[in-house]
Order: structure tokens, then sequence, then C-alpha cells
């Protein structure tokens, strides 16, 4: 039986987009937001999300710090060992987005908004 990988979080970024191209000519966004759960207080989660491709470049023209948005995606555990000590961490690998936040309030992009995007 295969495993099931899914996730739809909301949040707001943390900080401003940062987008690379890669050798192959791929675009990778990167980012982190923070979530705010409540058990038993408030607890604030920060994760570090990551598109690719088209969806990647759309983050970057639309998203900046504060913006509010929803998430769909996958967890993956990224793991390093640096001398000597082994290190871990969860990040998001992003497959669709919504903003939740209106145009004039959070969007870098003057035109052509959109609230849903997923290639």
């Amino acid at each position: 039986m295969e495993n099931h990988n899914r996730l739809t979080l909301t949040g707001r970024l943390v900080n401003d987009p940062e987008l690379k191209v890669t050798k192959n000519g791929t675009s990778v966004c990167r980012f982190s937001i923070a979530n705010n759960i409540y058990i038993g207080q408030d607890h604030v989660n920060f994760f570090e999300v990551t598109y690719l491709g088209k969806l990647a470049e759309v983050a970057n023209s639309y998203l900046v710090k504060g913006s509010h948005i929803l998430i769909e995606g996958k967890l993956k555990q990224e793991r390093w060992e640096k001398e000597g000590v082994k290190n871990s961490k969860v990040t998001i690998n992003g497959e669709k987005i919504y903003f939740l936040d209106s145009k004039k309030s959070g969007a870098k992009a003057d035109s052509d908004f959109v609230d849903e995007l997923a290639f």
C-alpha cells in the first residue's frame, strides 16, 4: 500500500519570496510561513516552502512578506550531517497556492491577480 503525504496549511509569509533559477532553467521559489495554532496556548509553527517551475514564478510575482496564503503540497524531511552532528528539518513542496489577501493588501503585481494556481 502506498503511503499518503498530503498537506493543507494556511499562514502568512515571514519573508519576501526568493526566486532562483537552476542550471537547467527550472525556477525555484522559497519562503517561510508562520502558522498559528492553539494547543492549550497559542503556538506558532514556521515552515519553509518551495515551489518549482511556473508556480515558483507566479508566487514570486504576487507574494510579499505578510501575504496570507493557503498551500497544498507534500512534506519532505531533509537530513544532513555537519561536523559529525546529524541534522534534519521538515519542508513543504508546494503544489497549489491560494491567495487569501485581496489584491490591494498583499500582491506585488498589479494585473491578472488570481485566487488559485496549480500547474
